[in-house]
């Protein structure tokens, strides 16, 4: 199943379990998909996982070694519906709704708390918004995060289990390369060293030492194999 990008930003989303990765919703730009795709990576074999509870795209994803947290998308106009998918029977059920329906977003988080942050918001005009908001795994609780230093949209997001970075995005036409750093045990936002270019779309990943924010779409120089 062949999933694009769609106005630089439907992409699906992945969050990382234990020896796997998972892939989740999107589009094609005329049908919005709830599928999972479940990436093993001592073998480069792919599966068919569980289906998420709502179609949609734009949304984004992290999670623990047990559990992987899907949020927010639109199926227009945006939602702040949550998927919980439990990694060892592949079980996804309904989480904690967030507080703002928002698309566009990013995620990150260590072993027991995810951040979902920026993203865009219908209120009903466009809003790029800088809130986050902090997901408790045990007891799916939800709470109002610290503010981003800059509201955008179609962001990036990547961290270890003390920090985490997002990267990149969009406030209307205007692309950006800033980041922000989200220091989990003290709740504290400040800004990071800026990214490379100007760019949206972009992806992350990373280990315990290095982040890495690849590929994207430029307003100079159009799609890129950015790293």
């Amino acid at each position: 199943m062949y999933l694009y990008n769609f106005s630089h930003g439907a992409k699906k989303t992945v969050v990382t379990g234990n020896g796997f990765g998972l892939f989740g919703g999107g589009t094609n730009d005329t049908v919005n998909y709830n599928y999972t795709d479940k990436y093993t990576y001592s073998n480069d074999t792919v599966a068919a996982g569980t289906v998420l509870g709502i179609a949609r795209y734009e949304l984004a994803a992290t999670g623990n070694a047990s559990l992987g947290v899907f949020r927010g998308g639109t199926t227009v106009p945006p939602s702040n519906y949550t998927d919980k998918y439990i990694y060892a029977n592949g079980t996804v059920a309904a989480g904690t709704v967030l507080g703002m329906p928002t698309m566009g977003l990013a995620a990150t988080g260590n072993s027991t708390v995810g951040i979902f942050g920026g993203g865009l918001i219908y209120n009903p005009s466009n809003i790029y918004t800088t809130y986050t908001e902090k997901y408790t795994y045990v007891g799916d609780t939800v709470a109002a995060g610290t503010v981003l230093g800059l509201g955008r949209e179609y962001l990036a997001a990547t961290g270890n289990s003390t920090v985490g970075i997002f990267g990149g995005g969009t406030i209307g036409s205007a692309y950006t390369n800033y980041t922000d750093k989200y220091t989990y045990s003290n709740n504290t936002i400040s800004a990071g060293a800026v990214l490379g270019l100007n760019i949206i779309s972009l992806a992350a990943t990373g280990n315990a030492t290095v982040g890495i924010f690849g590929g994207g779409y430029s307003s100079t120089n159009g799609v890129l194999p950015y790293t």
